[in-house]
């Protein structure tokens, strides 16, 4: 009896290793992922949850915005991506290289524009990422198009490929 709690102890005990181990791993890799997931949302002092410096569109507001004269779209994804196809008339400023990309767009684009960011789909965080890099630069007028190329594409609204 004592030799099959023993083993019990010893297989519950391996488990929880384990357990232990892979936990450990998958939060260090999240954390390294620059994708990762965010595992505490973030609050101010008053523990209130912040809100979002910038105003997320649907398709009916995004359309309207691109009908609109002056509004500037960014594509956030990747460069290769932008450059198979994007929205017509967007600029790239990709989340992996915004400063490279931004020190030469940043000239040409009046510090009051309105902005339209987006990237491949709802579960792609480099448009958030691309809109707060852009209103730490001074910019206000910013909305970020949450269900992004993929809805577009779905859409058959205006694309554009660069050769």
């Amino acid at each position: 009896m004592e030799t099959n709690l023993r083993g019990l102890f010893r297989v519950v005990l391996f488990s929880v290793r384990i357990f232990l181990f892979c936990f450990i791993f998958a939060t260090v890799f999240n954390a390294l992922n620059p994708n990762g997931v965010a595992l505490f949302s973030q609050h101010n002092a008053e523990g209130v949850e912040e809100k979002e410096p910038f105003i997320r569109v649907d398709s009916n507001h995004v359309q309207a915005l691109y009908n609109k004269v002056g509004v500037i779209f960014v594509d956030a994804r990747s460069k290769k991506d932008y450059l198979k196809n994007h929205i017509k008339g967007a600029i790239s400023i990709p989340k992996e290289d915004f400063t490279a990309q931004f020190e030469k767009l940043h000239g040409l684009i009046a510090i009051d524009a309105e902005i339209v960011v987006y990237c491949g789909s709802e579960y792609c965080p480099s448009s958030e990422k691309v809109a707060r890099r852009l209103m730490k630069e001074g910019y206000s007028k910013i909305y970020v198009y949450g269900n992004g190329w993929n809805e577009w594409l779905m859409l058959k609204l205006p694309t554009e490929v660069i050769n």
